[in-house]
């Protein structure tokens, strides 16, 4: 699902029944754990290793932080991982955690 179709759905989150808000809650409860998690954490990067200051291409490896690999950009000098704060998947998480706490915080049947 790109960012998109993401939107559109999560735009029609109130039309929802109590089951299928019941079942996507117990899927965002249950994420992935351990090596499984970071593998998929480390796809946001991309294999263009785009930079998401200056959108540049190509960055290098420069170590890790918290287990997660960091880059860093051969044009402006700086440096990311697949959750900095522009990134793309970082953004998407927020949108994960504003749909959990929408849907479990809200005391849904």
């Amino acid at each position: 699902m790109d960012r998109a179709q993401f939107r559109d759905w999560f735009s029609r989150i109130d039309e929802l029944t109590a089951a299928q808000c019941r079942k996507v809650a117990a899927v965002l409860s249950d994420p992935p754990e351990g090596e499984a998690s970071l593998a998929v954490i480390e796809l946001g990067v991309g294999e263009e290793r785009r930079c998401p200051h200056c959108g540049s291409g190509g960055a290098v490896s420069r170590g890790k932080s918290r287990s997660l690999r960091r880059y860093r950009c051969k044009s402006c000098g700086r440096t990311f991982g697949a959750l900095s704060c522009k990134s793309p998947l970082k953004q998407s998480l927020n949108d994960f955690q504003g749909i959990k706490s929408l849907l479990l915080g809200n005391g849904l049947p």
